[in-house]
């Protein structure tokens, strides 16, 4: 082969070698601008966020919450102020204890309302809808969580307190 050519393939490997440097930094900030130009996308063309997309599992955000955008461009919901008739998001309850206090107020529920309910009271978890139902779903359905009942059909209630029960009993 002749040399001039080894050279240039040599200068052009170069070449293209800074090239693909000077991407790689800018890569991350180039993501991060994308993932928020979908979100920017998609919230002018559903100004209305209780009707999501049909065919997808996007929720609608709690009153005063926003979208922003993570250090990993991923999009998650963020508090920004709460109206004096709107409770702030409780963030240290467990998934149990979250789904036993929405049972209480509404009753037996579907699976996917409480789901729904849970995110709409600002409960975030993984920000993985299939993650966090599946956990959902899992903390419900496990045997040393005896507060849940499976009605049938994925409609679940709270079953009913076992002291409280006894309590009516001697007093009756």
């Amino acid at each position: 082969m002749p040399p001039d050519i080894i050279e240039k393939a040599r200068i052009r490997h170069q070449q293209l070698s800074a090239i693909i440097a000077e991407a790689d930094k800018v890569r991350q900030e180039h993501t991060r601008l994308e993932s928020f130009m979908r979100m920017l996308d998609q919230l002018t063309e559903d100004l209305s966020p209780a009707t999501p997309p049909i065919g997808t599992d996007a929720l609608p955000l709690p009153d005063g919450a926003i979208l922003h955008a993570d250090q990993n461009g991923s999009a998650k919901p963020m508090l920004l102020r709460t109206d004096s008739n709107v409770a702030p998001p409780v963030t240290n309850l467990s998934i149990p204890e979250r789904a036993a206090r929405i049972l209480q107020q509404r009753g037996p529920i579907h699976l996917s309302e409480l789901f729904t309910e849970m995110r709409r009271q600002g409960w975030t978890a993984t920000g993985d809808d299939i993650k966090d139902r599946k956990n959902l779903a899992a903390s419900l359905w496990t045997r040393r969580n005896q507060r849940f009942r499976n009605k049938g059909n994925n409609v679940w209630e709270l079953m009913p307190d076992k002291k409280k029960g006894e309590e009516m009993k001697s007093a009756g």
